[in-house]
C-alpha cells in the first residue's frame, strides 16, 4: 500500500495543518493509502529543517512512499501524480527560484549575481524542490540521501532539499511534471492554477484572507 508522508516537528506548524492535509489527500488522492505522521517516532534526530534526510534511512518506509509539506494546498484529483514515479529515483518538484529547468525563475536580472556563498549554501545552481516526493524505499538509490550524509554539509548547504538535490543530482533525480505543481508566489497569484499550490517561505495558508485558496486548505 502506497504510503503519504508528512513531517511535523517542532513549532512551527500546529496539529491543524496535519488535518487539514489528512482530509485533503482523503479527498483527491483515490488509491488505497495509508496517511502517516512523523512526530513521536523522528527518523533522525537531525535539526527540523533537516528531518526530510531521515525519510529515506533504510528500512524507516519500506515500499511506495508520497511524501507531502504540510503548508501545501491541494486542489484536485492527484491519483495519477503516481505515474511519475522512476523506479530508483527519487521524483521531485523542480525548484522555483534556481531549478533545473529554468535556474533563474522568478528573479529579476539585478539579483542573477550569485555568489560562491550562496551557490554553496543551494548546492549548486540546479536545486530541486523537497516539498513533493515519490520514491521507493527499498530502492538503494533514494537510500544515498541517508546513507552518504555527512552532518558536516550542514554547515554549507541550505537544508534537505539541497542536499538531496546534490546527492542525486547524476542519476538519482526524476522532475515532477510541471502541470502538476505551482508556486503561490510565482503561478497562482498571476491566474495559473494547478493541482498543487505550494508555499515556500512567506505567505503560508493560514496567513491568507484569499476566499479561494482557503476554500480547498480548511
Amino acid at each position: 500500500m502506497l504510503r503519504v508522508l508528512c513531517v511535523r516537528w517542532g513549532d512551527k506548524y500546529g496539529p491543524e495543518y496535519t488535518e487539514r492535509l489528512r482530509r485533503a489527500v482523503e479527498r483527491y488522492l483515490k488509491v488505497p493509502h495509508e496517511f502517516v505522521e512523523v512526530r513521536d517516532n523522528p527518523p533522525s534526530t537531525l535539526p527540523v529543517c533537516w528531518q526530510k534526510v531521515g525519510l529515506f534511512r533504510p528500512g524507516a518506509f519500506p515500499g511506495m512512499n508520497l511524501y507531502l509539506d504540510l503548508d501545501i494546498v491541494i486542489h484536485s484529483d492527484i491519483t495519477w501524480i503516481l505515474d511519475e514515479y522512476e523506479p530508483g529515483r527519487v521524483t521531485m518538484i523542480d525548484d522555483f527560484r534556481h531549478g533545473y529547468r529554468h535556474p533563474w525563475a522568478g528573479t529579476s536580472e539585478k539579483t542573477r549575481t550569485v555568489t560562491p556563498e550562496l551557490l554553496a549554501r543551494l548546492g549548486g545552481l540546479h536545486v530541486c524542490n523537497s516539498s513533493i516526493m515519490l520514491w521507493n524505499g527499498h530502492d538503494p538509490g533514494p537510500q544515498r540521501v541517508w546513507t552518504e550524509f555527512d552532518p558536516r554539509v550542514m554547515k554549507t548547504l541550505a537544508g534537505d532539499q539541497n542536499w538531496t538535490s546534490q546527492v542525486l543530482r547524476e542519476d538519482g533525480l526524476c522532475l515532477l511534471g510541471e502541470d502538476w505543481a505551482g508556486s503561490y508566489r510565482y503561478h497562482y497569484r498571476k491566474g495559473l492554477r494547478r493541482p498543487i499550490t505550494i508555499f515556500h517561505g512567506h505567505p503560508k495558508p493560514g496567513d491568507l484572507a484569499d476566499a479561494e485558496v482557503l476554500r480547498d486548505w480548511l
